[in-house]
């Protein structure tokens, strides 16, 4: 099912926009940085990587190592904001004629004149978001539905879920239900990476984070079985604290026929199902880090005076923290669409995923936690987006939800994109579409391996330059300063990830 198997970590992966040769570049390497940086800010992006490409050549073959990298950060930060606008007006025409055959040429001008389909001036001209057709089947039930592959997958999404939703006896649950952790599941993972050594600079390092799975309330026994080569792991991997990370560093000129790397590990992940009662909901510690942390407005989790304003319209009057985040969840679910993201470009500006859902009224996994963050941040609860990978049998990718936290019961997730999977099927009743809503408020599958309790925690040690999503560390981070083109890219290309329950 595309919807929980795509990223903007895979989805990139269809096709770079980069580039074609047009004209000679001519001058001495200062010269074309400077014409570079020209192109550049004026948003002629081909002529910019072409120009820093070949200043970079040049200050290579002059042994100036730092100008020669400093040029490929450039080459770089261009490739992030490019690669999710592949299409221009022709080809989304094309794409969307491929998609979604029903829709008229009349009724996509609409959409494209009302600022619905995102798109960045490239070269002078409108390029389109590369997924614009998948958006504008999930803007429109009816539109999916008579997709019926789109509408089996759904339903068969739906349905996996069956046994612990619907059909869950209760046995096994604790006796204290206010903070149940019940039907843990124990899994075996491994990442690994094998890039041709064609593929990499002639010197230079390649740097990589590995995401690993941490400790948290509801995901106990981490261990990290092996990392190889052993040699090049020379920060302890990290399994506790915010994130998990295993890091290393290796020397292109130590690769022979591959640069090959792995980690493998095991961890039990565990179903939860909150009892809350409202009016046990302590009162927060305004004082405290963690409270001053998670209802700050920051990173990717922006919330402005608009957001702040739609806040207290969706909650109204009301002022329980827990009913609070019911109602956002609530309205997220009813009202802001799924819909793919451009996370690499809006990265690379630096540009608040929460405003962009704020915006443009969509958002996927991700985007979704981090507008329900920000809307609780903006009334005082405190939140975040929590990454990882999606397990669901059948099912499995890269996945954020939300968590916010409720004195006298701890982080309490929340996940709207998922909720959202039982409005499409065809067939269900209100009451099922209901019951699978409500679960994923206050209750969570044990379906799930957590990477990262928030999407704007830095990864340590630093990376010399922003990583490919800085914000989702689902897939092995890379970094390598020396080689022209963003490495990044390749490394998508040429990971390898596989996690599975021990019982399979």
């Amino acid at each position: 099912m595309s919807k929980f198997k795509s990223s903007a970590f895979i989805v990139i992966l269809a096709g770079l926009f980069f580039f074609s040769i047009a004209a000679a570049y001519a001058g001495s390497a200062d010269d074309l940085r400077e014409k570079a940086r020209g192109f550049y800010d004026r948003g002629y992006y081909t002529a910019a990587y072409e120009n820093y490409k070949k200043a970079s050549e040049l200050y290579s073959q002059k042994g100036d190592r730092e100008s020669a990298r400093s040029c490929n950060k450039m080459i770089h930060l261009v490739q992030r904001l490019c690669s999710d606008y592949q299409l221009d007006e022709k080809g989304l025409r094309e794409s969307v004629k491929k998609e979604i055959p029903s829709l008229s040429g009349a009724e996509l001008d609409e959409l494209i004149k009302d600022g619905k389909i995102p798109f960045k001036i490239i070269d002078g001209k409108p390029y389109y978001f590369s997924e614009a057709a998948v958006n504008i089947l999930f803007s429109d039930i009816s539109l999916m539905r008579l997709n019926k592959k789109i509408d089996s997958a759904h339903l068969s999404f739906f349905d996996a879920y069956g046994d612990i939703i619907f059909r869950y006896s209760g046995s096994g649950y604790p006796e204290k239900k206010w903070k149940p952790i019940v039907k843990p599941v124990k899994y075996y993972g491994s990442y690994s990476l094998s890039i041709p050594k064609e593929k990499l600079p002639k010197t230079g390092v390649v740097r990589i984070w590995f995401p690993l799975p941490v400790l948290t309330e509801c995901q106990r026994d981490v261990e990290v079985i092996s990392v190889s080569p052993e040699q090049y792991f020379t920060v302890p991997a990290v399994i506790s604290g915010d994130i998990g990370i295993a890091y290393c560093s290796i020397p292109i000129s130590d690769v022979k026929d591959k640069l090959e790397a792995e980690v493998r590990f095991t961890f039990t992940h565990y179903e939860q199902r909150f009892d809350i009662d409202p009016e046990n909901v302590g009162i927060y510690d305004k004082g405290s880090a963690d409270y001053q942390r998670f209802t700050k407005s920051f990173g990717s989790t922006v919330f402005d005076e608009e957001i702040s304003r739609k806040a207290l319209d969706i909650v109204g009057g009301e002022k329980n923290p827990y009913r609070q985040a019911r109602m956002i969840y609530d309205y997220i679910v009813r009202n802001i669409n799924y819909g793919l993201m451009p996370h690499v470009s809006l990265g690379a500006e630096e540009s608040p995923e929460s405003l962009f859902v704020h915006k443009n009224g969509f958002g996927d996994c991700g985007a979704q936690s981090m507008y329900f963050a920000a809307l609780c941040r903006s009334l005082g609860i405190p939140a975040r987006a929590t990454g990882g990978i999606q397990l669901c049998p059948g099912y499995s990718g890269p996945h954020f939800w939300a968590e916010f936290y409720l004195q006298n019961y701890g982080w309490v997730p929340a996940d709207t994109s998922i909720a959202q999977t039982g409005l499409y099927p065809v067939g269900l009743t209100d009451e099922q579409r209901n019951k699978y809503i409500d679960y994923f408020f206050a209750n969570q599958d044990p379906y799930r391996m957590v990477i990262q309790k928030d999407v704007d925690i830095p990864l340590n040690p630093p990376p010399e330059e922003p990583v490919l999503l800085p914000m989702a560390i689902q897939y092995p981070a890379v970094e390598c300063l020396d080689s022209i083109d963003n490495i990044s890219f390749t490394a998508a290309e040429n990971c390898d990830m596989k996690i599975y329950p021990a019982d399979r």
